[in-house]
Order: C-alpha cells, then sequence, then structure tokens
C-alpha cells in the first residue's frame, strides 16, 4: 500500500485515542492515590467504549 492509497486518519479517531488515554491515566491515578469505586467504573465503561469505537471504526475503513 502507498501513501496514496493509505485513508487519512480521522479526528474522530484521533479523538477517541485521546480520550482513551485519559481515562486509562485517571484510572491508574485513581487506583495509586484511592478513589470512590463509582469513578473507577465510570471510567472502565468509558475505556470500553472508546476500545468498541476503535474497533468499529477499523472494520467500517476496512471494507
Amino acid at each position: 500500500m502507498t501513501d496514496i492509497d493509505r485513508p487519512r486518519p480521522s479526528a474522530a479517531r484521533a479523538l477517541i485515542w485521546t480520550l482513551l488515554g485519559l481515562c486509562t491515566v485517571g484510572n491508574l491515578a485513581l487506583s495509586l492515590y484511592g478513589g470512590p469505586l463509582a469513578v473507577h467504573a465510570v471510567l472502565g465503561v468509558a475505556t470500553l467504549l472508546c476500545i468498541a469505537a476503535l474497533i468499529a471504526t477499523a472494520v467500517r475503513a476496512r471494507r
């Protein structure tokens, strides 16, 4: 595949990757310094949603 054939990354994917990183770092910080279980759960669900969205965009891009 050449650079001409390769699709350009979208702003949505960049936003999802950024959100995934923030959720992961936030969950790590809460684990290290202690935090309420509800916040851990919210960040965990957000992380799973980001992963699902990245998989969905990758599958759509292959078609």
